[in-house]
C-alpha cells in the first residue's frame, strides 16, 4: 500500500479534483470551523461513484455527563498496565474529550444538519450507523458523490 501522510487544512484541500475513490473522515466534522466547506471538499476531490465516509462522537450527552464509558477504558488500560503509569495522559485524554464534547454541543451539530448539509452539497445515499466495537458511543456515516447518471434534474 502506497500512503501519504499530508498535514493539510480539510477545508482548503490540496488535491485536484475527482481524485480519490474514497474519503475517509475520523472524527473531524465536529472539530471543523465550517462543516459545509469541508463537505463541499470532499465532494470535490470525490471521483464519481465516490464514498465519503466518517466517523463522529455521539452522544455528545454522554461525554458532558461523564463518559460513561471512560471507566470501560480505564479498566483495560489497566489491565495492560498502561494505568496508573501513564494516568496524567489519561486525564488530559479525558479533559480534553469533554470540552471537545462541550464545543459540538455548543454549535448544535446534529445528524439532520450533517446529513442535510451532506445533500446540499451534493452527496446521495447518506447512511448513519453505529459500530458495535463503541457502542452507543459512536456513530458512523457513509454517502456517495453520484455519477452524472444518478443525478435528475427536474425543470
Amino acid at each position: 500500500i502506497n500512503i501519504s501522510i499530508i498535514n493539510a487544512d480539510v477545508q482548503e484541500m490540496p488535491f485536484e479534483n475527482d481524485s480519490f475513490d474514497w474519503v475517509v473522515s475520523m472524527f473531524v466534522i465536529p472539530f471543523v470551523e465550517d462543516i459545509k466547506k469541508y463537505l463541499t471538499e470532499a465532494y470535490r476531490v470525490l471521483k464519481e461513484n465516490g464514498i465519503f465516509s466518517a466517523s463522529i462522537r455521539a452522544p455528545v450527552q454522554n461525554v458532558k455527563n461523564g463518559w460513561n464509558m471512560k471507566q470501560d477504558i480505564a479498566n483495560i488500560l489497566t489491565k495492560k498496565d498502561i494505568l496508573p503509569k501513564h494516568q496524567e495522559e489519561w486525564e488530559d485524554f479525558l479533559n480534553t474529550s469533554k470540552k471537545n464534547a462541550q464545543n459540538v454541543d455548543l454549535r448544535n451539530i446534529t445528524d439532520d444538519k450533517i446529513k442535510k448539509t451532506l445533500e446540499d452539497v451534493g452527496f446521495v445515499d447518506v447512511f448513519f450507523y453505529s459500530n458495535v466495537s463503541y457502542g452507543e458511543y459512536a456513530y458512523f456515516l457513509k454517502a456517495k458523490k453520484p455519477n452524472n447518471k444518478d443525478i435528475i434534474i427536474i425543470p
